[in-house]
């Protein structure tokens, strides 16, 4: 019997090893038994989608759908709700765990997941009161007539799906983080709405305008820092008439009084807009006698990609374009009547107080003279493997107040925590069902946020722009800066009438366009205010070659999406090179480089050495121009305004606050920050330092950084301020170009592609003809027995 103790107990540890997690490092290893079990583990993921072929569905009706080439689902349904039934059924089929993790981040729930690593994460989610506002947003929206039918549908949609997976169904993701789907609800629908807000329109630049206006004199921040650049091309164009009377502000204030919190924040000079691009131009532009309408959102590229292409028919709708996984309808695309897009406006829509507590309990804080009790909301952060951590929320007249980082003992107004009460979801709801202008300005009014440019063309030949989403109404002087939390007199006085917001329908010129530039001219009557700033150079380049072409054709608006043209370096570059001419100051070697520059056609290809050459100059230049305002922690101005002050070689900023013995001018700069670039170019590796695109090694990483899921690199040209904005990890998210014939022919591609397993064929097939200019062309396909299908899914209605 002894002898058997010994290999039972083996046995039994091996078995308990097979069958149990093993936290590493506040990681966890999935059960190894389970995890490569032949019959339910990892090897079940390379098999085909795990779906369902002809099931009973909790739908009124039969549903078809077919499947085209491209795995793109076409849905045939007798209604609205049966359609976004299988809308939700679909998402969930092909994207469930990025829907998972993208509805936790926004709620501050990735802890639950993945264990201790997201902490910080989580809680800074929570202090921001995301998942509560998503929790009302859930609420209000069953106030309205029809949404809760929709949403609903959605939702069961969503876990019927997730009720036919067993272990070895499940994403991979799940199985290697050994953690199962949970049920879908109403307010993952919401944080869905709640995390795009986040991407778009959370940021802000309170903190380093405060910090900037307080370390310089009024004279040398009014000049680094002007509300608007003179050379811009506006989305409506300045001379542009406005007939109405503005809401005049009740009040202003003294920003000179707001306290301010002086903090170690740094420059965000690399934190650009990264890039957005519509345009619809007119039937007299074009040469088949069509208006035709582009667009290519820019956003952080992921695998699997944020969008899923899809086309939707019911006896309302029939529409085609890319949806979001998590929400209902099509976000992006057209349908028989008209094609729609959109950029974000970049409008500032987040402003921080400063609070002022009666004592250290932080229970009650200051208002219009008087301490009023803050609403304490008690948050718990559960955290996988280990005890949770709560969390006192302290919520104010303004919103959540966050006690971490430069933000402390602040509350933040946000628009999407302010506008949680409304309909939302209406937009959605009526731009997909528009037919003309009219449709379209009305769906565009139910737009709340993130603030952005909704392009329009239609069959009727209308084409037009709208500046859609509420935008705050603030007291003069207010929204540059963290403001005074104890005065309600800087609160928001409302949002700009939706009559009043910035658009243009049918203009002379023929077009109409937007790329994250100011929305309006300086004669607009309401003060826009922009995220650190406005993109200063893309709308330029488009509206530059738009004013001169005719007979414009659908290769026309391929070429103009792929542009790499990089106006910033033609005006700037040019200066720098005479700077260099006139001190001869290069070494043999530097001259060879400088000879190269002088040379460029300012294209920013991937296959150019230039680019490598200007962007590593400009970076070298600017630091060592701007060392003041480094030595204060200060933003730097706009790309625009440094050019501005380059064309003043004697202007002070170029006086390096190191050498107190010489005072330099620009040239001095010009040649040292040239001398700098070519030791740091001849230092890089051989390999890297070919051209622009091995330089810039442009990558797409799996949403959740599981590394072998993404693509490592990619060689892509464009760049910051260029057409074709394509930064090392964001970049033109979906291209669609739009011909609004009858009916309409469209054109369209994304970096990725229809599956969430990236064992599936069509997990990332798109992606290397997308970054070679490869469209394809498609139509509504409105009867179903017109067109063979790869495969096709039917759904019975359940008849319990």
């Amino acid at each position: 019997m002894k002898q058997l103790i010994l290999p039972a107990l083996i046995l039994t540890s091996w078995l308990i090893f097979l069958s149990v997690d093993i936290p590493v490092g506040g990681n966890y290893l999935p059960s190894i038994g389970r995890f490569f079990s032949p019959t339910q583990g990892i090897w079940q993921n390379a098999k085909a989608e795990h779906i369902s072929y002809d099931f009973k569905g909790s739908t009124k009706s039969e549903v078809k759908i077919l499947f085209d080439e491209r795995d793109v689902p076409h849905i045939y349904a007798d209604n609205i709700e049966d359609a976004i039934y299988a809308q939700g059924y679909l998402h969930a089929a092909n994207r469930l765990f990025a829907m998972d993790i993208s509805s936790r981040s926004a709620a501050g729930r990735l802890s639950e997941l993945v264990g201790s690593r997201t902490i910080a994460i989580d809680h800074q989610q929570r202090q921001r009161g995301f998942e509560r506002s998503a929790i009302e947003k859930a609420k209000n929206w069953e106030r309205y007539e029809g949404n809760k039918e929709i949403i609903d549908a959605y939702v069961r949609g969503v876990n019927d799906y997730i009720s036919t997976l067993t272990y070895a169904d499940w994403p991979i993701e799940y199985k290697i983080l050994s953690h199962g789907p949970v049920t879908w609800t109403p307010t993952h629908t919401a944080l869905m709405a709640t995390n795009m807000a986040i991407m778009l329109c959370l940021s802000e630049s309170d903190l380093n305008y405060t910090k900037a206006k307080a370390s310089l004199t009024a004279e040398d921040f009014n000049y680094l820092f002007p509300s608007y650049n003179p050379l811009e091309s506006p989305i409506i164009p300045a001379g542009t008439k406005w007939d109405f009377t503005t809401m005049a502000p009740s009040n202003s204030i003294n920003v000179g009084e707001s306290p301010i919190t002086p903090t170690d924040s740094i420059d965000d000079k690399n934190q650009d807009l990264h890039g957005s691009n519509n345009w619809a131009v007119a039937a007299s532009k074009t040469a088949n006698g069509y208006p035709i309408l582009a667009n290519d959102p820019h956003l952080a590229l992921t695998l699997p990609n944020i969008w899923y292409e899809m086309e939707i028919h019911t006896p309302e709708i029939s529409v085609h374009g890319v949806s979001l996984p998590g929400l209902p309808y099509i976000v992006i695309g057209f349908n028989e009547s008209i094609a729609w897009g959109t950029t974000n406006s970049g409008q500032d829509v987040l402003d921080w107080y400063n609070i002022k507590w009666q004592d250290s309990s932080r229970t009650e804080y200051m208002l219009d003279g008087k301490y009023i009790k803050a609403e304490m909301r008690i948050e718990e952060i559960k955290v996988r493997g280990q005890a949770s951590i709560v969390d006192t929320i302290r919520y104010t007249h303004w919103g959540p107040v966050t006690t971490i980082g430069d933000h402390r003992d602040m509350a933040m107004q946000w628009i999407a925590q302010k506008r949680s009460d409304v309909n939302d979801l209406a937009y959605l709801q009526k731009i997909n069902a528009a037919h003309n202008l009219a449709d379209y300005r009305e769906a565009i009014e139910a737009f709340q946020y993130p603030a952005q440019n909704k392009v329009f063309a239609s069959v009727e030949g209308d084409i037009a722009i709208s500046v859609a989403g509420a935008m705050p109404h603030r007291p003069d002087g207010a929204g540059l800066f963290i403001a005074d939390g104890t005065d309600s007199k800087n609160d928001w006085l409302g949002f700009i009438p939706f009559r009043h917001a910035p658009f243009i329908i049918n203009p002379q010129r023929g077009y109409v366009s937007s790329a994250n530039q100011s929305p309006a001219a300086s004669d607009y009557p309401y003060p826009l205010i922009g995220v650190r700033y406005f993109e200063d150079y893309r709308g330029r380049v488009i509206n530059g070659i738009l004013d001169t072409m005719n007979g414009i054709t659908v290769e026309d608006m391929k070429a103009l999406q792929q542009n790499n043209f990089n106006l910033h370096a033609a005006e700037l570059l040019p200066l720098l090179l005479t700077g260099l001419n006139k001190s001869a100051c290069l070494t043999a070697e530097e001259k060879i480089l400088s000879a190269k520059l002088s040379h460029w056609n300012y294209e920013q290809h991937r296959d150019s050495l230039s680019p490598v050459l200007f962007e590593m100059w400009y970076d070298k230049f600017e630091d060592m121009m701007l060392d003041e305002l480094d030595t204060m922690k200060v933003m730097h101005p706009e790309d625009w305004r440094i050019i501005e002050m380059v064309k003043n070689p004697d202007h002070k900023y170029f006086d390096l606050i190191a050498t107190a013995d010489s005072i330099e001018t620009g040239s001095d700069i010009i040649c040292a920050s040239f001398s700098e670039m070519a030791k740091d170019y001849n230092a890089l590796d051989p390999s890297i330092t070919t051209n622009w695109g091995t330089y810039k090694a442009t990558e797409i990483p799996h949403l959740a950084r599981f590394a072998p899921f993404g693509i490592k690199y990619i060689s892509t040209s464009g760049g910051k301020h260029i057409v074709n904005a394509q930064s090392k990890t964001h970049g033109p998210s979906w291209r669609m170009i739009v011909e609004l014939s009858k009916p309409p022919k469209a054109y369209v591609n994304y970096p990725g592609g229809q599956s969430g397993n990236p064992s599936s064929p069509h997990f990332k097939d798109f992606v290397d003809g997308f970054y070679n200019g490869k469209y394809y062309e498609v139509s509504i396909r409105k009867d179903p027995e017109s067109w063979k299908p790869v495969r096709q899914i039917n759904i019975h209605p359940n008849e319990k």
